[in-house]
């Protein structure tokens, strides 16, 4: 990234959709929330190998903040994790949209997004 960017920056660039208040699924969101925030500080604090350009790569197609911004806040929508296996958050950088699992702790939602950064193709690299 050409400027340092911080948790705070980056966090900014994202919008939570949250399901109805009133559903227990919000709850789980609430959870997801609180480790998605986390693992941005781990990234500040350089305690997990994956960098704030590497996570906006994946999420956006772009590796820093474009001067003028985005079109939109990238949203944060959930989606339900099987019992029977594990699906990796994903993304839609056209949409500028990312889907992250429900009612993740902070160690395995970390687990799961560096997974989905590190093991995704990402542009240019096919």
């Amino acid at each position: 990234m050409q400027r340092t960017s911080s948790a705070d920056d980056i966090a900014s660039l994202f919008k939570v959709t949250y399901i109805d208040e009133r559903s227990n699924a919000r709850l789980q969101e609430d959870v997801t929330v609180y480790a998605w925030g986390l693992f941005l500080q781990s990234i500040e604090e350089r305690d997990v190998p994956v960098t704030f350009a590497e996570l906006l790569t994946f999420s956006t197609g772009w590796d820093q903040i474009p001067p003028c911004g985005f079109a939109k806040e990238i949203d944060i929508l959930f989606y339900n994790q099987e019992s029977d296996s594990t699906r990796l958050p994903f993304v839609s950088t056209c949409g500028l949209q990312m889907w992250l699992p429900r009612n993740e702790n902070p160690e395995s939602l970390s687990r799961l997004l560096l997974r989905a950064v590190k093991e995704s193709a990402g542009f240019l690299k096919v």
